[in-house]
């Protein structure tokens, strides 16, 4: 064996041994005979103070796992004929031992060791009924054994009954060859004591309905697995997981079925190379000994070079653990989940548990160059130890790698080893013990029972493991335990134990006994530990000192192994393999989605077939192709969304339906899953995490896409990460596009269709949702372009009152509703192609007459009449919401200038987003593409200031303000460059600028001033960072920052949008994060900040502060204010003063034929004008 493994396991070894030489002295042992229903046996009983305790070793809890049951599950074994003799400790299991019998009771190594050792205080009567803890040792699961803890201190200071066990070890523990033989046998044996434990404790006083199971290391992973094997419920009540996780399993097989394949080949057993079960015979045949020699030459000859994998130990067996414990917690209402569900849970970790990693490091200090005994260098954590964990979780990962070195690299608070050694120390302690211990703690803070996480500080006088490194500031790896076994015991006696130490041993004690008895380790009518929270970043009880270096930030950490890394590792894995880890459990967490199924749900409407996706640590239930309102066919084409009954066959919702009537084209197929287009599309898609229990009660967040009223569809936006990451139901959906959803003969029905089929699938979602374990009374609406618009329109129609809470608006304003006269002027345009003449007076009849026109011949025809009604560039569009009369009664700024109104009551009842991208002006692009010769310019190159001047201005100023030259001079001096020596580079942006601010940002503002009158939540944004790959491929070179639509990909998942041959940046990956973090908290709360953080303020009218995500930028930041102020104050008062130059039916002219911003410019003059008003209200 290797010589720096062969020290790591003496040390580990060391780790778990009690000092029996420095014992306070006892009364003479004497021997007690005791009756029970297995038979009588001889115990010893011992004087402790003024306390009798009694002590039964060597209890056989199985038959001897010999011969033909070597590598088998332990068999009962029974009642014993004679008396038994248990004064005196039976052998530890094979493993390898030192020669310092100061450490141990005896060095004796045998197969024949499933024993377990009983210490109960005072009286063994049955009625004593005393609390009954188990505890599991630890040793790597090479090592270890019941008889390290002599327990006598323990057991007489709480009066409890303790019981100590053996199991099997190494390869007689965990050998593997495939499925097709046990594997596990160490859990095997452990579940068999428990059950013995549980079956005959009360012979001993104990009470076997108050059962504890507590171990450390190896011995916490051990008692995390019990806790959630399903047949072990009732077996025990409460577990203490020390320094040891659930999530710890060594790998999912594959590492120990190679070594056992090398343990073969050592011993010339030719059968193990293949996995056959013909390799246990053979391996039957070698003495006890020999096995064990071929174990250690086997795990010599498998490890080469650095390395934190373990190379033996629990598995997925398909057995015992039947699958991945992500998998199994993740569906609450599995027999695993059932379970942990009841029992009460304690687990934690110690703050310098890189005591062990100082001996995985030994050996590298001359490959790695540096000096272990001064600490360890930033370069050698990031440049050696972090690549070697990156390769042995996901090969090629680099993200990961430059995450965790960020995280954990010198932050220039300081500059020294010691802090560089500090941040190490926190590496591997948050890595192999805390972070798994918060996530097992996460899984049981759903329970109705009770949670408690615990963080031990204390550096000791005296420490287990004795060559500790100078630099190892707080509590090493098992130094809680001589605290709660008993100090006296373990110290040397040549050490004084402090009266604080004393003090906190006694604390500790006592923390572990009231939880054994109550399941709270508070002491009765107390609560200086608080029970744990997942969002609380005060959940782990600080037991010792509070020591900055190792407890600050440390729910930060906690968050970026169990948030971030996930994250990371997710887009990792879609392109390759997940191997073996002792990070496997942030690996399950990430799955590939290849696992799926189907899974039938029986909602009030009816049955319903979706998918059963595991995906980013959660189970996620896809539904997808659900009605929400009739097919709006035949005669209910242009006719408002008609309500659906319950469906009596099972509805099939694992695919999506088709695309509302639109052209689609064949570089669409990368996003949206199918191409079919269909007049019967008014279906939503739920995904829904975890469970569908109606009491789950989740925030639910509705999505309306985008696509300028034309286009868009809900498939194309998957909901399965946000879902899954943020405990949140997405819901997607489709609406009447185009002339299907917004054609407009005038008075009368047909009109805003697309509104209706939008507010009648919310009112559904709001009726249903429950069903899918959503929250009805949590719900949020949230769109980007066309989707921003009407979420803004849907938050002023006075009849949504109550049927959702919160509004997210991407680029999008709810001032933005088109022109009235545009849009029927289509209608016309439309009739005119198809003779129908009712279509050209304005007719209800004209609706009749394309109701006889298949659908996609009126696409066809609608796309026709679009292109004779333009007239070159313009600003306008033709098609989309319009002032109706009845869902919109009135243009929207003027119900919100009456604070009073239906509309503005309805505004003021919801939290409310908005925000917009800094470079908009993609879209800008298009429309000048047609431009170029015209005017004589390369648009590849830039946009020149004379564009702005004599193109987009006048067109500014003629298609929203008619006669007001003014307004044209006053945008060309805005945004164009006056001096001589620039570059084209910012007349470009200032053109960007112009476009941007015009129809996004200045609008988004004055949403936010009508908003800002409320008490509700109101919040801006502005998204500035220029991906990777943007969702509009055509992006000129010059489009410095966010595109529009650039942010959507950084809300849903970047992985879901980004091709696969893209690099996801270890930046983009944490801005998407925050961005996820942030629109799915102000779904649950109103507030987008994570508890006790400020990072987004609110915006008021005054401050107008917003929050920037993405770069700083000054091209796009610098002056946004000065430009909002242009449009929303200076353009207005122009327009006032052009209006003065008019008779009033000019002006009256302006007004109804304007486009929807000069509308918005020509009411915001009267805003102004009632300024006081305004802020009063």
């Amino acid at each position: 064996m290797n010589k720096y493994l062969f020290q790591i396991c003496k040390y580990l070894l060391l780790s778990l041994l009690v000092l029996t030489v420095s014992s306070p002295a006892e009364g003479d042992n004497g021997i007690y005979t005791h009756r029970t229903r297995l038979g009588i046996v001889n115990g010893l009983s011992k004087v402790l103070g003024k306390q009798i305790i009694y002590h039964f070793r060597k209890i056989p809890y199985a038959k001897p796992p010999l011969k033909d049951l070597r590598f088998e599950k332990p068999q009962e074994f029974g009642a014993w004929g004679n008396v038994l003799n248990a004064t005196a400790y039976g052998p530890n299991c094979m493993q390898f031992l030192g020669q310092d019998n100061r450490l141990l009771p005896n060095l004796q190594v045998s197969e024949d060791c499933l024993h377990l050792n009983i210490i109960a205080p005072n009286d063994l009567n049955n009625s004593s009924r005393r609390p009954v803890f188990i505890w599991i040792h630890g040793g790597g699961f090479t090592n270890g054994q019941g008889m390290s803890v002599e327990g006598s201190v323990f057991a007489a200071t709480g009066d409890v009954v303790l019981v100590t066990i053996n199991y099997r070890l190494n390869i007689f523990g965990f050998v593997n060859v495939g499925m097709a033989h046990p594997r596990n046998l160490g859990l095997w044996d452990q579940k068999f004591a428990i059950k013995w434990i549980k079956q005959n404790i009360q012979d001993f006083g104990g009470d076997p309905n108050m059962i504890t199971l507590f171990g450390e290391s190896a011995g916490g992973v051990s008692v995390g697995l019990q806790s959630i094997i399903p047949t072990n419920i009732g077996l025990f009540q409460r577990s203490i997981a020390q320094s040891g996780s659930f999530f710890s399993l060594r790998d999912i097989g594959t590492e120990s079925e190679k070594l056992t394949r090398e343990i073969g080949r050592v011993l010339n057993c030719s059968n193990c190379q293949n996995g056959d079960s013909l390799c246990l015979e053979c391996l039957r045949r070698f003495s006890a000994r020999d096995m064990l020699l071929g174990y250690r030459k086997g795990v010599s000859n498998l490890r080469k070079g650095f390395s934190l994998k373990a190379p033996i130990g629990p598995i997925v067996d398909q057995d015992l653990i039947p699958n991945d414990i992500f998998t199994m917690l993740s569906d609450s209402t599995s027999e695993t989940s059932k379970m942990f569900n009841s029992i009460d849970f304690i687990a934690g970790s110690n703050d310098g548990e890189a005591g062990l990693f100082y001996f995985n490091l030994i050996g590298q200090q001359k490959a790695f160059h540096f000096d272990l005994k001064q600490g360890i260098p930033t370069r050698v954590l990031c440049n050696n130890i972090v690549p070697y964990v990156t390769k042995e979780v996901l090969k090629g990962c680099d993200n990961i790698s430059h995450a965790i070195c960020n995280k954990y690299s010198n932050d220039g608070r300081a500059n020294s080893l010691s802090y560089e050694t500090i941040l190490a120390i926190n590496f591997f302690s948050d890595m192999e013990m805390s972070s798994l211990a918060a996530r097992c703690l996460n899984f049981h803070n759903n329970t109705s029972k009770n949670s408690y996480q615990y963080l031990f500080t204390h550096r000791p006088t005296w420490g287990v493991i004795a060559d500790r490194p100078s630099w190892l500031l707080g509590a090493n790896h098992v130094d809680e335990l001589p605290f709660l076994f008993g100090l006296r015991r373990w110290y040397p006696g040549n050490v004084t134990i402090t009266p604080e130490e004393d003090a906190l041993s006694s604390k500790i004690m006592s923390y572990w006994y009231n939880f054994g008895k109550t399941g709270d380790p508070n002491p009765k009518g107390t609560s200086e530990w608080p029970k744990y929270n997942k969002t609380s970043i005060k959940s782990a009880f600080i037991i010792g000192e509070y020591r900055n270096a190792t407890v600050d930030n440390f729910h930060d950490r906690m968050h970026f192994w169990n948030e971030e890394i996930p994250q990371l590792l997710a887009l990792c894995s879609s392109q390759q393999t997940l191997i073996v880890s002792l990070l496997v459990s942030v690996v399950q967490a990430v799955t590939p989605i290849a696992r799926s199924h189907l899974v039938t749900h029986t909602t009030r409407l009816g049955k319903v077939t979706g998918l059963k996706i595991r995906t980013y640590n959660s189970t996620i239930y896809q539904f997808k192709k659900i009605p929400y309102a009739k097919s709006p066919l035949s005669l209910l084409r242009f006719e408002k969304p008609q309500p659906i009954s319950s469906w009596n066959e099972t509805l099939n919702g694992s695919e999506y339906g088709p695309n509302c009537m639109q052209y689609l084209f064949e570089n669409d197929k990368r996003l949206i899953p199918n191409l079919k287009i269909s007049e019967d599309c008014l279906h939503l898609n739920i995904f829904a995490p975890r469970n569908l229990n109606k009491t789950s009660k989740r925030p639910v967040m509705i999505w309306v896409h985008g696509g300028g009223f034309t286009n868009g569809q809900g498939m194309m936006f998957d909901g399965s990460k946000l879902a899954a990451l943020y405990d949140v139901i997405i819901v997607t959906i489709n609406y009447r596009l185009n002339t299907f959803g917004f054609i407009n003969v005038g008075a009368g029905p047909g009109r805003n269709l697309g509104l209706w089929d939008q507010r009648f699938a919310i009112k559904w979602v709001k009726d249903n949702i429950m069903d899918y374990g959503g929250n009805s009374e949590m719900i949020t609406i949230f769109g980007e372009s066309a989707g921003g618009i009407s979420v803004g329109l849907q938050s002023v129609i006075s009849k949504n009152k109550g049927l959702f809470q919160r509004t997210i608006a991407h680029s999008g304003s709810l001032l933005l509703i088109r022109d009235i006269d545009d849009t029927e002027k289509l209608t016309r345009e439309i009739g005119r192609i198809f003779n129908c003449p009712e279509c050209l007076n304005g007719m209800q009849t004209c609706l009749d007459c394309l109701r006889n026109v298949s659908a996609e011949n009126l696409l066809q025809k609608y796309a026709v009449a679009e292109h004779n009604l333009q007239n070159g560039f313009s600003v306008k569009s033709t098609i989309g919401p319009i002032v109706d009369g009845e869902l919109i009664p009135e243009s929207p700024i003027d119900m919100l200038l009456d604070s009073t109104s239906p509309a503005s009551q309805m505004f003021n009842s919801i939290d409310y987003i908005t925000g917009t991208n800094d470079c908009e002006a993609g879209l800008f692009y298009f429309d000048l593409i047609e431009q170029q010769a015209s005017f004589n310019f390369d648009l590849k190159k830039g946009i020149p200031s004379r564009i702005v001047c004599n193109l987009f201005a006048p067109h500014v100023s003629r298609d929203i303000f008619k006669t007001c030259d003014k307004v044209s001079e006053e945008i060309c001096k805005k945004y164009s460059i006056q001096s001589k020596n620039h570059s084209q580079s910012k007349e470009t942006n200032q053109a960007m600028n112009a476009y941007g601010d015009l129809e996004f940002a200045s609008l988004a503002a004055r949403d936010l001033d009508f908003h800002s009158r409320s008490n509700k939540g109101t919040y801006q944004y502005l998204f500035t960072h220029k991906p990777i790959w943007g969702l509009i491929e055509d992006r000129p070179s010059w489009l410095v920052g966010a595109n529009h639509a650039d942010e959507i990909a950084f809300v849903f998942g970047l992985e879901d949008w980004y091709p696969k041959n893209i690099d996801i940046s270890l930046s983009e990956v944490e801005l998407s994060s925050k961005m996820m973090s942030f629109w799915a908290t102000f779904a649950k709360t109103g507030n987008p900040n994570p508890e006790n953080t400020q990072e987004w303020p609110s915006y008021d009218k005054t401050t107008k502060r917003f929050i920037i995500l993405g770069e700083y930028r000054n091209s796009t930041v610098d002056g946004f204010h000065d430009r909002m102020r242009f449009w929303n104050e200076d353009v207005p008062k122009l327009v006032s003063e052009c209006q003065q130059k008019t008779n009033t039916s000019n002006q009256a002219n302006i007004i109804s034929t304007g486009y929807s911003v000069g509308m918005l410019m020509i009411r915001i003059v009267v805003l102004l004008l009632l300024e006081d008003v305004f802020i009063m209200q």
